[in-house]
């Protein structure tokens, strides 16, 4: 399992969006964020919104939802890799 993006990966994003991102962090030591660091972004950057992780045989899949109806949930992405499917949340929220 990847533990990070990789550098590829980072730098599909802006300096500007880089600094958003790490400045969620009172240390920042990783060249790339992990796994954990992209799960405490989400935490604060989904507000009130519910975030599900959901995982199968076939790939990981990340949801939003405001709520408990399922016409309120938004799929976030969908990756092979954890790590990817993160990822993919964290590019979501910075551009909002």
């Amino acid at each position: 399992m990847k533990q990070h993006i990789t550098k590829e990966q980072w730098d599909e994003i802006t300096d500007k969006e880089k600094i958003i991102f790490t400045s969620e962090f009172t240390t920042y030591n990783s060249k790339t964020p992990n796994i954990g660091q992209m799960i405490e972004f989400l935490g604060g950057a989904v507000g009130d919104y519910d975030l599900e992780i959901l995982g199968n045989n076939t790939g990981w899949s990340l949801w939003q939802s405001l709520g408990l109806r399922d016409e309120n949930r938004k799929r976030l992405s969908y990756e092979d890799e954890l790590c990817d499917a993160l990822w993919e949340a964290v590019k979501y929220h910075l551009n909002e």
